[in-house]
């Protein structure tokens, strides 16, 4: 199944050619529930929300969901790449590296740790703004 993502209305939609289907990430969220037969009330107490704040990010009123995005893959035990309907394998640090660097060689760890705490800051800076 070929998958084509856009960016819609602030949410990651996901157009699937086959079916001609559009569905955003909080719609795959709810529908990973459905099948997995999770209950909203069980979602919301383990993600430490109320159930009507569930119904609001169900009915696309609150997007709070985003800030929860780890613990929400999580509990529907889930990649988050599953979630935003990404078919990808798994990045290494290498991978990281190289994309950074231009290769692995010559980047201590010491340098490679800087940049993930300076990309958390950066994403805790930004993170109501995005």
């Amino acid at each position: 199944m070929s998958m084509q993502y856009y960016i819609y209305s602030e949410f990651l939609v996901i157009f699937n050619s086959k079916s001609g289907d559009i569905m955003d990430t909080i719609d795959k969220i709810f529908q990973i529930l459905k099948e997995k037969k999770l209950t909203q009330k069980d979602f919301a107490k383990h993600l430490g929300v109320s159930i009507s704040t569930i119904s609001e990010w169900k009915s696309k009123r609150n997007d709070g969901w985003k800030s929860k995005i780890e613990d929400i893959s999580k509990f529907l035990n889930v990649d988050v790449s599953y979630i935003y309907g990404e078919q990808r394998t798994d990045i290494t640090d290498e991978d990281i590296k190289f994309a950074l660097f231009g290769g692995e060689e010559g980047v201590s760890d010491e340098a490679y740790e800087e940049v993930k705490e300076f990309v958390k800051f950066v994403k805790q800076k930004y993170k109501n703004k995005w």
